[in-house]
C-alpha cells in the first residue's frame, strides 16, 4: 500500500468524529453558492486511480449521472461524470468520513461544484449537497443531506445561524421556485453583453434624429448635415484642403526638378 494513502487514512479515520462537524448553513444560502444543481440518476459507481492537480496519486470514486433535469448551471450534456474522494481499488482503501453514497440506480438532487481538471463534478459539502427525493401527497420532497444535519441530534453544535428554514419540508418546486428567484435578483456579470461598451455619453434623441433629415429650403445646413453630406470635392475641412496642396506642391517641384535636368 502506498504511504501516501497510509498516512491519509489513518489521519482521517482517527478523526472519525469529523462527520459530523459540518457547518450548517441556510438552504437558500447553500443554493445561491452551488453552481451547478442536477436532478439524475446515478449509474455505474467504481472506484480509480487519479492524479490531482497537485500530482498526488489518490483513489476516486466515479459515477455517471444520467441528466434528468438541469435546475441551475450551464452544464448541457445528457450525462457527466460525478466524482468523490476516496473508495477501494486493488486491495487500497482510502476512507473519508461524510462523503456521499453513490448507489447505481438511484434519483437524487445533486447540488455540484464547478468542471474538474478530468471534466468531472464534485458534491457540494461532500454529503450536504445529496439530496434523496420522496413523493408524499402529491408532492416531490427533498429529503437527507443538509436537511440531515440540520435536524440531527449530533449537530447541533455545528448547526450556523440562521437555519430555521432548514428544518421545515423542502420540495423539489420550492427549489425550482428559489433558484429563480435567485437568479432574478442576481446582479447580471460585468462582461454581459447588455453592460455598457465605454463611459461616452449617450446620443441625444433629436440629435439623432436629424441624421435622418434633409434640411429646409433656404436653411442653415447644420453640423450632422455637414458631416452626411462630406466628400472630398466639397469638403471645407482645412486640414483636407492642406493636404491636397501639399500634394499639389510636392507634384509641381518634381516637375520643376525633371525639366531641369532636361
Amino acid at each position: 500500500m502506498n504511504l501516501h494513502f497510509l498516512f491519509l487514512m489513518c489521519t482521517l479515520l482517527a478523526g472519525d468524529s469529523l462527520a459530523t462537524s459540518f457547518y450548517i448553513r441556510p438552504f437558500e444560502e447553500f443554493t445561491r453558492d452551488s453552481q451547478n444543481i442536477v436532478r439524475g440518476r446515478l449509474h455505474q459507481p467504481h472506484s480509480e486511480f487519479g492524479i490531482t492537480s497537485s500530482g498526488e496519486r489518490n483513489v476516486h470514486t466515479y459515477a455517471e449521472i444520467e441528466v434528468l433535469e438541469v435546475l441551475k448551471g450551464r452544464i448541457t450534456g445528457s450525462s457527466i461524470q460525478v466524482r468523490k474522494l476516496g473508495g477501494t481499488k486493488d486491495g487500497t482503501t482510502l476512507h473519508i468520513p461524510g462523503s456521499p453514497e453513490f448507489q447505481d440506480g438511484e434519483v437524487s438532487v445533486f447540488f455540484l461544484g464547478p468542471e474538474n481538471e478530468d471534466h468531472s463534478y464534485e458534491v457540494t459539502g461532500l454529503e450536504l449537497g445529496k439530496f434523496g427525493l420522496s413523493d408524499k401527497s402529491g408532492e416531490t420532497e427533498l429529503t437527507g443531506g443538509l436537511f440531515t444535519f440540520s435536524n440531527g441530534p449530533e449537530a447541533r453544535e455545528a448547526i450556523g445561524p440562521g437555519v430555521a428554514e432548514n428544518k421545515r419540508v423542502w420540495t423539489l418546486k420550492q427549489l425550482k421556485e428559489l433558484i429563480a428567484i435567485q437568479k432574478e435578483a442576481s446582479p447580471p456579470p460585468a462582461n454581459a453583453s447588455s453592460g455598457p461598451k465605454d463611459q461616452r455619453p449617450p446620443v441625444r434623441a433629436e440629435s439623432s434624429a436629424k441624421l435622418d433629415e434633409s434640411p429646409a429650403p433656404g436653411a442653415t445646413p447644420s453640423l450632422h448635415d455637414e458631416v452626411r453630406n462630406d466628400s472630398p470635392a466639397g469638403s471645407s475641412d482645412p486640414a483636407k484642403i492642406a493636404g491636397i496642396l501639399f500634394l499639389f506642391g510636392g507634384a509641381l517641384l518634381a516637375i520643376f526638378f525633371y525639366l531641369r535636368r532636361k
